[in-house]
C-alpha cells in the first residue's frame, strides 16, 4: 500500500519519464485528474529566521555501565527560532512550500543553530509530512566566531534581518512548479511507480540524516547603519 493511502492524503504521486530526467505528477485518486507537474528544483531556497532564543547548556556525562568510563563535563551554546519560508520576488509573488501529496502549505518551520568546535559548517533538515500540512525542522552548524558575532548582534538588537539561503540544486527531495509552488518529496514510498524513478528524482529521506548534511548555503545578516539625531540645545 502506498504511504499516501495510509495517511489519507488528498493527492497521489506518480513518476513520469521524459527525454531528460522526468518529473513527478500529483493527481486526484478520485477522478485521476492531474493536479500539477513538479520538476527537480535547481535554485536557492530562502528562509527568514525570527525570534531567536539563545541557550547555554552544561552537559554532564558519566556512564556507570563501563568500568573505564570517565566523567565528562561540556558546555554547548545554541539558539532556536521560528522560520518564515520564501522572499517576495520581482513579480511580487512569494513562493509556497508544501509536501507532495498535500494541499496545504507547511505552517510550522523551526530552526536550531549550533556553533561548531572544529569550525565545521552545515545545513540539514528533518521532514514531517502530514495530510494537514506537516512541519519542517532545520539544523544549521556555524563556525564559533560567526555564531558569537551573530549572537552579539541579536542581543544588542542591531540585526534587521536574518536570511538563510540554501542551494537546493544538490539537496535531496526538492521539486518545483514554476518556482512559485515548491514541494518536498518526503519519502520515495509516496510515489506509485517509485521503481521507475530516475536517480536524480530522489526523495528527502533517500539517505539518512548524516548523509543529508549540505555545505551549500549562505547566512545573510543585515543591519542598518543608524545615525542618531542629537538635539542642538542652543537652538531651543
Amino acid at each position: 500500500m502506498n504511504e499516501l493511502e495510509d495517511e489519507n492524503y488528498p493527492f497521489r504521486i506518480r513518476y513520469v519519464p521524459d527525454d531528460k530526467v522526468g518529473y513527478l505528477e500529483q493527481y486526484s485518486p478520485e477522478n485521476k485528474s492531474t493536479k500539477g507537474n513538479y520538476y527537480r528544483f535547481g535554485h536557492s531556497l530562502y528562509f527568514r529566521i525570527k525570534n531567536l532564543i539563545f541557550n547555554y547548556d552544561l552537559i554532564s556525562d558519566s556512564n556507570r555501565y563501563f568500568k573505564d568510563s570517565k566523567h565528562t563535563v561540556n558546555t554547548e551554546e545554541s539558539c532556536s527560532g521560528d522560520v518564515e519560508f520564501g522572499l517576495i520576488n520581482y513579480l511580487g509573488v512569494k513562493p509556497a512550500l508544501s509536501y507532495l501529496g498535500t494541499d496545504k502549505e507547511i505552517q510550522d518551520i523551526a530552526i536550531k543553530i549550533k556553533e561548531s568546535e572544529n569550525d565545521n559548517v552545515g545545513f540539514n533538515s528533518f521532514a514531517g509530512p502530514e495530510s494537514t500540512g506537516g512541519f519542517l525542522n532545520l539544523d544549521l552548524l556555524l563556525t564559533k566566531s560567526f555564531f558569537q558575532n551573530m549572537k552579539e548582534l541579536v542581543l544588542s538588537e542591531k540585526l534587521q534581518d536574518i536570511i538563510l539561503e540554501v542551494n537546493a540544486a544538490h539537496y535531496p527531495g526538492i521539486y518545483e512548479n514554476y518556482r512559485r509552488d515548491i514541494r518536498i518529496l518526503a519519502n520515495k514510498d509516496m510515489v506509485d511507480n517509485k521503481a521507475d524513478m530516475h536517480k536524480i528524482t530522489d526523495s528527502h529521506n533517500s539517505g539518512g540524516y548524516e548523509e543529508r548534511w549540505s555545505k551549500d548555503f549562505t547566512l545573510h545578516l543585515s543591519y542598518p547603519n543608524k545615525t542618531l539625531f542629537v538635539a542642538d540645545e542652543e537652538s531651543e
